[in-house]
């Protein structure tokens, strides 16, 4: 019975790691997105926000900030490619959960079920429950990749992402983390479709993930909401895992990786061949 890893491309994964790195700012910045402004589109303030997060993280250098306004992001256009994702970088950080006023960040609400910050595959808008209308979405809403953790994704829902592609394209709808150590906080993974890893996929790396909520998310194969590939110990801190799907290890799927979790919630996963919370197997 096989039930393991299709073999994601260490090639691949290396090109995408490249985007990684940032050079050092010697002035960091605060740059911002809101999905309506309209000044000079510029990312210098609320009134001259950047209006696409893609434009935002493209400008950011290492040191700098992105705050985030409700709304809806996607990374492209409606005729977009699927490959086109949201690349975090090393020494950045994009923080959601604004209204467009706030002065500091911890006047935010960072409580992606509340904050209006999203993150959507959904280049055409089209998706309908049950993962209908999703051809078209991108195989990954957001890439971390050989990031330290630096790199901060804080704050937002993760939705619409569909990898039902071929290697690296199979595996991460809603975020493929590989060999980096990302910090993600404050996020909610929901309604992602994969071969592998639903709403998350790491491959060979260790992010740390802190208060963060999986669900309603679905792997055709392995880790309905979680697939860990090859990682020691990445922890999971009052993470919930809710009302994933999959053939195996709906809540999370250990394929030789040994994850931490404290204080987490793992409930009314669905598994239809084993491991409706938790699997895990090659010596995990």
């Amino acid at each position: 019975m096989n039930r393991g890893h299709s073999g994601v491309p260490r090639a691949t994964v290396v090109a995408i790691g490249l985007l990684a790195g940032v050079p050092a700012s010697s002035s960091a910045a605060v740059r911002y997105v809101k999905w309506d402004a309209t000044g000079a589109n510029n990312g210098t303030s609320w009134a001259n926000a950047y209006t696409s997060l893609q434009t935002g993280l493209t400008a950011a250098v290492s040191g700098d900030e992105i705050w985030v306004a409700a709304g809806t992001y996607k990374p492209a256009g409606v005729n977009g490619p699927r490959t086109a994702t949201f690349q975090l970088k090393t020494g950045v950080g994009v923080y959601g959960g604004f209204t467009g006023t706030e002065t500091s960040r911890n006047q935010r609400n960072s409580d992606p079920a509340t904050n209006g910050t999203t993150l959507s595959g959904d280049l055409k808008g089209n998706d309908q429950p049950n993962f209908v209308g999703m051809t078209e979405n991108s195989y990954h809403v957001v890439t971390a990749s050989s990031t330290t953790a630096t790199a901060i994704l804080d704050g937002s829902t993760i939705r619409g992402g569909n990898a039902n592609g071929l290697g690296f394209n199979s595996a991460g709808g809603g975020l493929y983390v590989s060999l980096g150590s990302t910090r993600i906080t404050n996020c909610r993974f929901t309604g992602n479709l994969a071969f592998f890893g639903g709403g998350l996929f790491i491959d060979t790396g260790a992010p740390p993930l802190t208060n963060c909520a999986f669900d309603s998310n679905t792997a055709v194969n392995g880790g309905g909401a979680v697939y860990l590939y090859n990682s020691t110990a990445p922890p999971f801190s009052g993470c919930m895992f809710i009302a994933n799907t999959a053939r195996y290890g709906a809540g999370l799927e250990a394929d030789n990786s040994t994850p931490l979790l404290t204080g987490c919630t793992i409930i009314s996963n669905t598994a239809s061949v084993a491991g409706g919370g938790m699997d895990s197997f090659n010596g995990a």
